[in-house]
């Protein structure tokens, strides 16, 4: 491990949105999917009336015109901070002296019909230059905390096979792995699909 770092966990408020959508893009670049972080429909064609601004900011090699960050921060906003129905809650890690935001937990609650309730885990990310610090691990103790306090059966979550650093570290802190059990998924094209069978 690296010299010592000064940070602390928090709960994200909306101030925190541009740096977790900056956070988001640089984990889809970590995942070998840059081009992964989708905008809904309606943002689409919000996208498609702004083509011609000019105005972008770069992410690593992801560049995205600035209006689809506002349309992609809108979204969050609305479903994280909102004052409708939340449906996320998210951690951020902050280095003390450079008030940097460095690492992200986006978690919700789902039902199992086995154990009720439980914590669902959709991304922890730690920025490069911060991993090693303890930072991954303080941020799934906080979730493991709010676990218990929400009464929580389970803490879930997914991890890319070939992510052979993550598994480690999970086996490490005492993550059972289910070998035997499948992800599935319908994208927005399979939902459609079967909406109109």
């Amino acid at each position: 491990m690296s010299e010592s770092l000064n940070y602390v966990l928090r709960p994200a408020t909306a101030d925190d949105v541009s740096d977790i959508l900056r956070l988001i893009t640089l984990l889809a670049e970590y995942e070998k999917e840059p081009h992964a972080v989708e905008i809904n429909e309606e943002s689409r064609s919000l996208y498609a009336n702004n083509y011609n601004e000019y105005e972008s900011f770069e992410l690593q090699s992801i560049v995205l015109p600035r209006s689809v960050q506002q349309i992609i921060t809108s979204a969050l906003l609305r479903d994280g901070f909102g004052n409708g129905e939340k449906y996320f809650h998210c951690v951020v890690a902050e280095v003390v002296d450079t008030k940097k935001v460095v690492a992200f937990a986006l978690y919700f609650f789902a039902y199992s019909t086995w154990q009720g309730k439980m914590l669902y885990l959709e991304d922890l990310f730690v920025e490069g230059a911060y991993r090693g610090h303890g930072i991954g691990k303080s941020i799934l103790q906080k979730l493991s905390q709010v676990a218990h306090d929400t009464n929580c059966s389970r803490i879930h979550w997914i991890v890319l096979d070939w992510n052979q650093k993550a598994i480690d570290f999970y086996k490490n802190i005492g993550t059972r792995m289910l070998s035997d059990w499948r992800l599935c998924q319908l994208d927005r094209r399979g939902i459609e699909n079967l909406r109109q069978q």
